[in-house]
C-alpha cells in the first residue's frame, strides 16, 4: 500500500468545526496524523 504524507498537513489545524449545529473541537487535525504515523512506524510500513 502506497502511504502518501506530508509536512503540509500539518497546516490543516482548524480549532473548531461544525457538528450538530454546534461548533465543537475538530475530530481531525495534526495530532491524529502523528498517531497514524507512529502505529505505521511501529509496524514497519515506509512513510515517505
Amino acid at each position: 500500500m502506497r502511504i502518501i504524507y506530508s509536512e503540509d498537513h500539518k497546516l490543516r489545524d482548524a480549532k473548531t468545526e461544525l457538528h450538530g449545529g454546534e461548533l465543537v473541537k475538530p475530530f481531525e487535525g495534526p495530532f491524529r496524523v502523528e498517531w497514524i504515523r507512529a502505529a505505521l512506524k511501529q509496524r514497519d510500513f515506509q512513510t515517505r
